[in-house]
């Protein structure tokens, strides 16, 4: 599967198609101002989780003035099709192997994955006017399978503690990531969980005893003040025991008010959490972020 083949699986917008469909012709051509010979085996790298962050690092280098990300973009959708597709099928992820429940329907746990890169751009556009791309410096992790989507959350598995959540002190976890369209009801959280669990045991048996641990906003101890009791937030948050805080965070402004850079008192007000949350800050408090462990 070619980078312009997945892009129109997973829906990519079509503003972003059109510079794709350009790169991809540099690419096919071997003109424009880029090495590609240069380019081909950082983006192989790209799916190797030991080398996959140093390899973003080197490629943004080697691509230089980067037209809103379309550039690394198309790489990383170049190596998913690729080569973590294959990394998924040796992990009998998906493909013809995988008769299971958690990876019918051939690849699409492998679809619903890649499909963060649509969501970024479209992010991107939220945020900024015009469509692009500037996650590179997480979507490794999903090109490295190491980070899953299922159903309605995604899980990443952590090889290694420096990257456990701060206040965890374990050798390995599984992180839970909330994308920003997901649907936090309580029967799509526990669906979710239920596949997690379900998942890690057949693919990855050595963290099949690790703990699920969030950082995340969500997870922030304010939120109850903000929230009805009935908040399908809270409930969320409710499934975890906080072990860590911080205060100083400044998510929020990212996941709530689409990454404003505006002073509190300019903060938009088109949501009530948007309302609620800026009364709350105008009035000195802080939101921040907890670090949770998922109940058993």
């Amino acid at each position: 599967m070619n980078a312009l083949e997945l892009a129109s699986r997973i829906d990519m917008p079509e503003g972003m198609m059109r510079r794709l469909r350009a790169c991809a012709r540099q690419h096919a051509n071997h003109d424009g101002v880029l090495d590609w010979r240069r380019i081909g085996p950082l983006i192989k790298a790209l799916s190797d989780p030991a080398q996959g962050s140093a390899a973003r690092d080197e490629l943004k280098r080697a691509l230089g003035p980067d037209d809103e990300g379309s550039r690394m973009l198309y790489c990383m959708l170049a190596c998913a099709g690729a080569y973590t597709l294959d990394r998924y099928h040796a992990l009998g992820i998906g493909g013809a192997a995988d008769d299971t429940v958690d990876g019918a329907d051939d690849d699409r746990v492998f679809l619903d994955t890649m499909g963060c890169f649509p969501r970024f751009v479209n992010e991107h556009k939220v945020s900024y006017g015009d469509y692009g791309f500037d996650r590179d410096f997480w979507t490794y992790r999903q090109l490295g399978a190491s980070l899953f989507r299922l159903g309605q959350l995604e899980y990443e598995i952590i090889r290694d503690a420096e990257n456990v959540p701060a206040g965890v002190d374990v050798p390995r976890a599984v992180a839970m990531h909330i994308p920003s369209d997901a649907v936090l009801g309580p029967v799509q959280c526990s669906d979710s969980i239920v596949r997690a669990r379900r998942f890690v045991r057949r693919f990855f048996p050595q963290w099949a005893g690790a703990p699920y641990v969030c950082e995340s906003w969500l997870l922030s101890p304010a939120l109850p003040r903000l929230l009805s009791e009935s908040s399908n937030i809270l409930a969320f948050q409710r499934r975890f025991h906080i072990v860590a805080t911080d205060d100083a965070a400044e998510d929020w402004r990212e996941w709530v008010f689409r990454r404003s850079p505006a002073p509190l008192s300019e903060l938009p007000e088109n949501t009530s959490l948007q309302r609620a949350m800026k009364r709350y800050l105008l009035a000195g408090g802080t939101i921040g972020i907890g670090v949770g462990v998922l109940k058993s």
